[in-house]
């Protein structure tokens, strides 16, 4: 995710990027609000697994542990939570964070998202003579990282290499980088949080808090395990699924290592998902997959490890799910948005970090047409009566919460579909051979460069004059597109010189009716 919020900031703040901080800030709350409900899941867990333990050292330790993580962790999460009302409430015009008229957790939006000064002013520079307050929060992501790995101190069965396992583990880390050329950017707090945007601090904050959690959960997870340290049985196996992120752009790999809480020993577990096997390391299934569509997804996940008493199998199942989102670039030729009365014009709508599903557009002014939705982000615009203002597409998405939000609109000029032109086997005169009026059998149309797809007209109807260079004119009408009969035999006996001429064309296509051809067709033999 941190990967992702720097690739936007390497973009000119747009509307669309400063809405896409914003969807990636309510994503990664979520996947928080789905961390912390299974961190009580496994807190609890081990708290009753050790309360079966009764007497045991060792399990007594852990319990404490554990809780002494969960503080630790929480400590942390709230000073990240302070320092993010901070970025939302300082010079913002007065919106508060979560109290007042239009804070922000009511309505979800920020003021001056655009501001690049706030984050840079509370968490780079120097406040009243003490240290940034970015080299604080360094300080104490670090110092948490290590109380946490130090939590495995006097446990049975940690040795110095597994504390260093769970060191690399914990994406919990803020590290300067020496190698930087400029002296500034080795620091993270300057690398991080200098000239960003108060929209995209918020979603950073907000990803460090992900971290606090998933870093808690990596512990919790590590502790259960320890119960059963050095002993042959285990009364109860938790499934995890750990991906490295939540949501992942179209064509990027997404990755995610499942493994059970507890390992068995030398005992390789079998993990499937959707059915298909996943290969293991260490009793730690690797799994991969390359999305090539955006949208929701959900994968079925089955761990098989053989019972050392019954030598069967017990399963344990649980769920992958992550989201798969497009990056916000939106591309459009504004001076080509047309629709056109009484056809089917297609329409796309889609917003960056939401999924079809949750988007719906309207068609204003009602009056003039409407808009079919043909499947999510599909749909047919219908128009009517045309109008010198045009019609509006208005978009919205629905929230998390369930609220609805609006998303902006798009103005489309409402057009009649043009005249088409009539020729002879493509030939408008003003000349045409005698072998070429011989192989003529019927009045043609097209619309020439008119590029929508699936307009076709036929000729329904046509007066003609043939006046030869000698001999008597002939002066009909004619139905439908052929030539008749009587007209075709002057042709076939047609002199240079001879003289015809089409007029009073008609022709019709479905859904646009009939409609006169501007002009005639007037051609010379030669």
């Amino acid at each position: 995710m941190y990967l992702v919020l720097t690739a936007l900031l390497a973009l000119n703040v747009s509307a669309e990027v400063l809405q896409a901080f914003q969807n990636i800030t309510v994503g990664i709350e979520e996947t928080i609000d789905v961390t912390v409900a299974k961190n009580v899941e496994t807190f609890e867990g081990l708290v009753q697994k050790a309360g079966n333990m009764e007497g045991d050292e060792n399990a007594t330790k852990v319990v404490e542990r554990a809780k002494k993580a969960k503080e630790i962790c929480s400590a942390l999460y709230d000073y990240l939570q302070v320092i993010k009302v901070e970025i939302v409430e300082t010079e913002s015009g007065g919106q508060m964070y979560d109290t007042g008229e239009e804070n922000y957790m009511e309505t979800g939006e920020l003021k001056d998202p655009k501001n690049i000064d706030v984050a840079t002013m509370i968490l780079v520079e120097k406040r009243a003579g003490n240290e940034p307050k970015g080299i604080e929060l360094k300080n104490k992501i670090n110092s948490v990282r290590a109380e946490l790995v130090a939590l495995f101190d006097g446990l049975e069965g940690v040795a110095p290499a597994y504390k260093d396992e769970v060191d690399k583990a914990l994406t919990l880390r803020a590290d300067d980088d020496p190698n930087q050329k400029q002296a500034a950017k080795r620091n993270w707090e300057y690398a991080t949080f200098n000239s960003v945007p108060r929209g995209a601090a918020v979603a950073l904050l907000t990803n460090l808090q992900n971290n606090v959690k998933n870093a808690e959960a990596e512990i919790l997870t590590r502790l259960y395990s320890q119960l059963s340290a050095a002993k042959l049985e285990i009364d109860e196996l938790v499934p995890v699924v750990k991906a490295t992120k939540s949501a992942v752009a179209v064509g990027e790999k997404y990755e995610a290592k499942i493994f059970l809480s507890a390992k068995i020993g030398a005992i390789d577990p079998v993990i499937t998902v959707d059915g298909q096997a996943v290969p293991t390391v260490d009793a730690v299934g690797e799994y991969s997959a390359v999305p090539s569509a955006q949208g929701p997804v959900k994968r079925k996940v089955t761990i098989a490890v053989k019972n050392p008493k019954t030598g069967k199998d017990d399963l344990y199942e649980t769920e992958m799910a992550y989201d798969v989102f497009k990056a916000p670039a939106i591309i459009s030729a504004d001076k080509m948005n047309v629709v056109y009365q009484g056809l089917d014009n297609p329409i796309s709508v889609s917003v960056p970090g939401f999924e079809p599903e949750r988007v719906s557009a309207t068609m204003s002014p009602s009056n003039l047409g409407e808009l079919v939705r043909e499947a999510p982000g599909k749909y047919i615009a219908k128009i009517k009566t045309r109008h010198p203002k045009g019609v509006d597409i208005n978009v919205s998405v629905k929230l998390p919460d369930g609220s609805t939000k609006s998303m902006g609109s798009a103005n489309f000029r409402t057009m009649r579909v043009p005249s088409p032109t009539a020729s002879l086997n493509g030939n408008v005169g003003p000349t045409i051979t005698t072998g070429a009026l011989g192989a003529v059998k019927q009045v043609s149309v097209s619309l020439g460069d008119f590029v929508f797809e699936g307009i076709r007209y036929n000729v329904t109807k046509f007066d003609y004059v043939w006046k030869p260079v000698r001999g008597n004119p002939l002066t009909e009408s004619a139905k439908g597109a052929a030539i008749p009969n009587q007209l075709r035999a002057a042709f076939s006996a047609a002199k240079r010189g001879d003289l015809l001429i089409i007029n009073a064309i008609y022709a019709s296509s479905p859904g646009l009716g009939e409609v006169p051809l501007p002009g005639s067709l007037v051609f010379t033999v030669e």
